[in-house]
Formats: structure tokens, sequence, C-alpha cells
């Protein structure tokens, strides 16, 4: 099984191994393609031109969607112990 790590700083995450993925979400750090991977690169500049005003609450989704689904798509389904977990 993959474990996946999400965090915006990639200081903060630990490195790729057989069992770990660690990802940068967000591009509010420079991005190092073979240390981590990265996702939502322009999300929080797209949020910012639509002028809104968005709570934390609802950047707080958008963060836990956004790793759901990059966790999704990084690792097959058919590799998981119950092809969905």
């Amino acid at each position: 099984m993959t474990n996946f790590y999400f965090n915006h700083d990639p200081a903060n995450l630990p490195d790729f191994s057989d069992d770990c993925h660690p990802v940068q979400m967000f591009h509010t750090h420079q991005n190092d393609i073979t240390k981590h991977s990265l996702v939502s690169k322009q999300l929080l500049q797209t949020v910012r031109d639509l002028g809104l005003n968005v709570d934390a609450d609802s950047i707080d989704l958008i963060t836990i969607a956004t790793a759901v689904t990059a966790a999704d798509t990084f690792e097959l389904r058919d590799n998981a112990e119950n092809a969905w977990a």
C-alpha cells in the first residue's frame, strides 16, 4: 500500500519511497519533480483571480478534495488490497 503525504511546503514532505508518495499542494513554494508530485498548481491563484472573498472553511474543503483526487489519480485501485481503499 502506498501512503500519501500532503503539504504545501515541500520542506515538510518525506522522501519518495516504494510505499511513500509525497505531494506538494498548490504552488506556494518551488517545485522539484524529483522529490515530490505537485497538485492544484494554479488553484489558489484562480480563486484569487475570481475576486471573491473565499472563507477558510471553503479553502479547507478544496484542499481535502484535491488530496483525495490526487491520491485516487496517483495510485491504481488495482494495487489496493480490496481494489478500492
